[in-house]
């Protein structure tokens, strides 16, 4: 089922909510003890972010091929990537269903993390995607 454009606006519109979100999937599914606070306590937006940085590190490789691959991100203008942000988390979590259960993520949020943070800009340069033929 593909999100709404009310889910996708609501997350863009609260980049933390969609961090505690992708947070509480992946450590239900997971329980990464690097990602998991001593004390039980809840992380701050700031631990959050470094999460999802160090979970953005260690899948680097899978994600490249998912979304740099198959969007070529790095081939979209600076404009339609700003002015398409509903449709880009759209079409990323779209994209990143095929691998969720595979990585241990919420597709949506996961991808509103990705476009909010500007974590596809440096995921895909433009010298990361081979030439077309």
């Amino acid at each position: 089922m593909s999100p709404s454009e009310p889910e996708i606006r609501a997350l863009l519109a609260d980049p933390g909510e969609a961090l505690r979100l992708w947070y509480a999937q992946y450590l239900a599914a997971e329980e990464d003890p690097d990602l998991i606070l001593a004390g039980g306590g809840r992380p701050s937006p700031g631990q959050l972010a470094e999460f999802f940085d160090r979970w953005l590190d260690s899948s680097r490789d899978r994600l490249r091929i998912v979304l740099c691959e198959r969007l070529r991100y790095a081939r979209l203008g600076e404009r339609s990537k700003q002015v398409g942000e509903v449709a880009l988390v759209g079409l990323v979590a779209t994209l990143l269903t095929d691998v969720a259960a595979e990585l241990v993520i919420d597709p949506l949020s996961t991808a509103a993390v990705l476009v909010v943070r500007r974590r596809l800009d440096t995921l895909c340069p433009p010298d990361a995607v081979a030439p077309t033929p």
